[in-house]
């Protein structure tokens, strides 16, 4: 089964790389229209790219289903940090055809706002580090690293290479500042937001709600072999060994006796008897336990195999010390079976149970009742341990909620931490944070109503797209303040800040979609999830950025300056 996940996914690394790779080059061609702009964001993302996974690579740390997404996403977030410098800086030579000052321009407009993008960016994949499951916490370190040598790039690789590559006079001039239809549709945006404040409030404050009730209907799962395509093999051969074999994976009980020898006393070998045939005839809805396996079925096909094979004889010995003597010639029978079901001083004995395959989530109530069931029949054992697949997975459930709470919490307190400091102003930092969590609710909600599950990949969604989320809100709200604090008015400052940072956020939107579509196109179905709905999350961000965070700003400033507007 590991194996074959594990082919599914080096499959899907190169292609879905590849395809992000094409389509964000494409993207930026249309965007700059010049082949300065497409080749500096490319370099920079795949030096940060390379440089996190050779690091990866030192460390010893391997891909696994969740670091599989980590190509695309830097590639996704490092083309985003490029775009915004880029934006700012080619408007500039198109309005004074100086290279020199549109770098220092562009820097000085945009180096802060990009530095603490990434600094959210990376707060939001931190929060991971902390995590028990290790491949959620090596995705959250080194896409950390990524990010942050995507931002150095940025700042310190594409300004040095703007001053050695050449523009031409013939190239400026192509890159016309006629209205464009990106620029119609952020101006109409940002011009129904402050006009109609309240009409975009209450609209959000219902998706709010409606996203809740999605909420509810949220299921964590754990189901690896539900990954695959139906009709690969390894799916359809665990359904066969389900349906002919008694269960495709187990529970191991071990329970201890306490005392040398203590396995063979009668007593305790009819309480394995007992609990096997307990445990057979279990079953729900979901699942069943086709087989309880333990050393007292081996003790009885030994007693009836020495008393003619009839059928009478199958049972558990009353003598203890005949018991001893046929596990004994058992033994120097030459097989090693013993050496599976019991310790070397018979003082521990090993049950296995057959159970089908199922989403780990099923596995509570079995491993409750066998627990229960254990600990009444067993009364006197000295210590029961439960292990073995099934508990496994389901303690990976507890560890995907664990992560989760713990990802979210940490994401969104560094982040809005982060935002306050940036902001100057406490109020406005908690206020700026409302056009963040909005977008993360309405993703969560749709998983929930499309009975899409929350599993060790797709509940990276929400500290992830926080800290992407935010990054269109520190570009808006940095400028916004900025010409704000210039005219006095937010409809005019709104508008400003559309049509130079707008543009840009619209396109690393763009780019940071399609990184994360593209693994819609994997074969493993939580891959799917986790791509579709971050995605998702991630263009109600930037429409969140576009109406709510506007419409928010007219109504705080308005109150704090009416004559403004």
């Amino acid at each position: 089964m590991t194996g074959m996940i594990k082919s599914e996914m080096m499959r899907n690394i190169p292609r879905f790389t590849l395809a992000a790779l094409v389509l964000i080059a494409l993207l930026l061609l249309l965007l700059f229209r010049t082949p300065v702009g497409v080749f500096l964001p490319l370099l920079t993302v795949v030096l940060s790219l390379i440089s996190a996974i050779g690091m990866m690579s030192f460390s010893g740390t391997p891909f696994t289903v969740v670091t599989q997404i980590l190509p695309s996403l830097l590639l996704a977030v490092g083309v985003g940090y490029s775009v915004h410098l880029l934006t700012i800086y080619f408007h500039h030579v198109q309005r004074n055809g100086d290279k020199e000052n549109a770098i220092v321009y562009a820097l000085g407009h945009s180096g802060l706002a990009i530095l603490m993008t990434s600094l959210t960016t990376a707060g939001g994949l931190l929060s991971f580090v902390p995590s028990p499951l290790a491949p959620v916490s090596s995705l959250g370190l080194f896409g950390a690293i990524g990010v942050l040598l995507a931002v150095f790039y940025t700042l310190i690789f594409v300004p040095a290479m703007l001053a050695v590559l050449p523009i031409s006079k013939k190239r400026v001039d192509k890159l016309t500042v006629r209205s464009s239809l990106a620029d119609r549709v952020l101006s109409g945006f940002g011009t129904f937001s402050t006009n109609r404040p309240w009409t975009v409030v209450l609209g959000s404050t219902l998706l709010a709600l409606v996203a809740i009730g999605g909420i509810t209907q949220l299921r964590f799962s754990h189901d690896p072999i539900g990954w695959l395509p139906e009709d690969n093999s390894i799916r359809m051969a665990t359904e066969v060994v389900d349906e002919n074999l008694k269960g495709a994976t187990s529970v191991e009980i071990v329970i201890d006796s306490g005392k040398m020898n203590g396995v063979k006393e009668p007593d305790f070998m009819r309480r394995l008897n007992e609990f096997n045939q307990y445990a057979e005839q279990w079953r729900n809805e979901k699942l069943f336990i086709g087989k309880s396996t333990s050393v007292a079925d081996t003790l009885k096909q030994i007693h009836q195999a020495l008393n003619e094979n009839q059928p009478s004889f199958y049972t558990i010995p009353n003598d203890r010390e005949l018991i001893a003597q046929e596990l004994i010639l058992f033994e120097n029978s030459g097989s090693d079976d013993l050496e599976n079901l019991v310790d070397s001083q018979f003082s521990q004995a090993r049950v296995s149970v057959k159970a089908s395959w199922a989403d780990a989530g099923s596995y509570a109530e079995l491993i409750r009742q066998l627990k229960t069931i254990t600990s009444d029949i067993f009364s006197e054992a000295k210590d029961i341990t439960v292990t073995g697949l099934i508990p496994l997975m389901a303690r990976t459930i507890d560890f995907v909620m664990l992560s989760m709470s713990i990802s979210y919490l940490i994401a969104a307190l560094v982040i809005t931490l982060f935002m306050i400091i940036l902001l100057a102003d406490w109020r406005l930092g908690l206020w700026s944070m409302i056009p963040n969590f909005l977008p993360i609710l309405m993703g969560l909600g749709v998983m929930g109503m499309l009975d899409l599950p929350l599993d060790v990949a797709s509940m990276l969604v929400g500290s992830i797209a926080l800290g992407l989320a935010v990054d269109d809100t520190v570009h808006f709200l940095h400028n916004f303040r900025r010409y704000h604090h210039q005219s006095g008015s937010v409809s005019e400052a709104v508008s400003s800040t559309l049509n130079t940072a707008g543009k840009a956020m619209l396109f690393t939107t763009v780019a940071l979609s399609i990184g994360f579509f593209v693994n819609t196109f994997a074969s493993l179905k939580n891959i799917f999830s986790f791509g579709l709905i971050t995605g998702f999350t991630i263009i109600m961000a930037l429409f969140a950025d576009l109406l709510l965070a506007p419409a928010m700003m007219k109504l705080i400033f308005s109150k704090k300056s009416p004559a403004a507007d």
